[in-house]
């Protein structure tokens, strides 16, 4: 307000009559914005309140939030997507973190968070009690199988807790029956630190799935794949007579990400069939 105030006391800028209908509509559009993040958008979290159901604590220092829809139906994502969570705040507190969807769609609307504690409110989450209050701003996002149906199949590639919304996906297809070939490659520090590894076998068994994982410091009775993901490794692990009908799903620590897109690059992936989703500090 200051700013638009000090603009049009100079008057340098609004001499002209467009200049000042530009200006004007420019200032109109800024408090919109604010309005609509502010005020309407928390108002209607309000009056669309989540309540935990449980919290369950996983490997690899994570935890699984289930929220029930409290009053009201919830809302329809897609596999994949993520959502804006607030926990013990008022919706006007604008404390709020965004985290990937860990389930497949419900019937009675519920949807399931796995979250690393890696700041302080994710280290908070173990001391979150069944029947407290949550607010749920989403979905958002297009890294979703939804968004490419026509795929023969789907390799998800995975680091750390960007395990999460491929967990979701594989739900998703599992509940669909769907009997199209896809490879889960998951890259993590060791075994004992594999977030949701009992659900990633029960999914095996209901798809035709492939499961790749990658251990940085593997016991040292383990057969499978050592280190980081590198070229190599992916070479042996997709499937090596349709690798252009794929679609990629990449999610997880920034240098992981930039690199398997390089070395997917090299092994002749198509870049429009690989779809990246970064985590990081919000």
């Amino acid at each position: 307000m200051l700013g638009f105030f000090h603009l049009f006391e100079i008057g340098f800028q609004t001499r002209a009559t467009a200049l000042n209908v530009l200006w004007i509509l420019i200032g109109f559009s800024l408090v919109a914005v604010v309005v609509r993040v502010r005020v309407i958008r928390p108002l209607k979290l309000r009056r669309t309140p989540w309540k935990v159901a449980d919290a369950v604590s996983e490997r690899g220092d994570s935890w699984t939030l289930t929220l029930t829809p409290n009053g009201h139906a919830g809302f329809a994502f897609q596999p994949g997507q993520f959502a804006w969570l607030t926990l013990r705040h008022s919706p006007f507190a604008m404390q709020e973190h965004p985290f990937s969807i860990a389930s497949a769609p419900a019937p009675d609307g519920r949807v399931q968070f796995t979250i690393k504690e890696l700041g302080d409110f994710t280290r908070s989450l173990g001391k979150i009690q069944p029947g407290e209050t949550a607010y749920v701003d989403g979905p958002y996002g297009v890294f979703s199988i939804n968004c490419h149906p026509e795929a023969s199949g789907y390799v998800f590639i995975a680091g750390g807790i960007g395990i999460s919304p491929m967990v979701g996906m594989l739900r998703a297809l599992a509940e669909r029956g769907d009997q199209r070939r896809h490879v889960l490659i998951a890259a993590h520090a060791s075994w004992d630190r594999v977030p949701l590894r009992d659900e990633i076998a029960r999914l095996q068994g209901l798809l035709n799935l492939k499961v790749v994982h990658v251990l940085e410091n593997p016991p040292e009775e383990w057969a499978g794949e050592r280190g980081w993901i590198n070229r190599d490794m992916l070479d042996r692990s997709l499937p090596g007579d349709d690798r252009p009908g794929l679609d990629y799903f990449l999610c997880g620590p920034l240098p992981m990400t930039r690199a398997v897109e390089g070395f997917l690059r090299e092994l002749a992936v198509p870049v429009g069939r690989v779809h990246i989703e970064l985590f990081d500090m919000v």
